[in-house]
């Protein structure tokens, strides 16, 4: 029931921010989760919903899920639980509102974060190619015991 509350009202306080839209009904109260959209940013700006889930790692925010549901453009799914404070759900539109802001104003800011975080900036294009990425000597060799040396493919 908190979860519910809690939802609703970050859903209040999104509809005051430009740059976001919430599809569906937006007169209907949500569950225990809210879908929002930032495809009005993508299309001013440029800031995808990918972007604004890494800046709010920088910010320390867990990043929401993205793109889901498929038919929502630049979804953003974010779920508030029932332990969740006001003042934490009051920073996390701040930190979208901020982000509002900077698309306008610095959007490079948005596109290199995070940097706050142990691993920065991944280009998803190479972050998926094999020649990137060293499977175990199991992967390799097809051996499950006992590692002698690298085989390569």
């Amino acid at each position: 029931m908190i979860s519910t509350l809690n939802t609703n009202y970050f859903k209040k306080l999104v509809e005051e921010i430009d740059g976001y839209s919430i599809p569906y009904d937006p007169e209907t109260p949500r569950k225990h989760e809210i879908v929002i959209s930032a495809y009005p940013l993508k299309e001013k700006y440029g800031i995808t919903a990918d972007d604004i889930a890494k800046y709010l790692l920088d910010n320390g925010f867990y990043a929401p899920t993205i793109y889901f549901p498929l038919i929502v453009k630049e979804a953003l799914m974010i779920e508030f639980t029932e332990s969740e404070t006001k003042e934490n759900i009051e920073r996390y539109a701040d930190i979208l509102r901020e982000i509002r802001e900077l698309a306008e104003q610095n959007p490079e800011k948005i596109k290199k974060a995070p940097q706050n975080t142990a691993v920065k900036r991944i280009k998803a294009a190479e972050a998926n190619k094999p020649r990137n990425i060293v499977p175990t000597y199991r992967v390799l060799t097809g051996k499950k015991e006992g590692v002698k040396k690298y085989e390569k493919l």
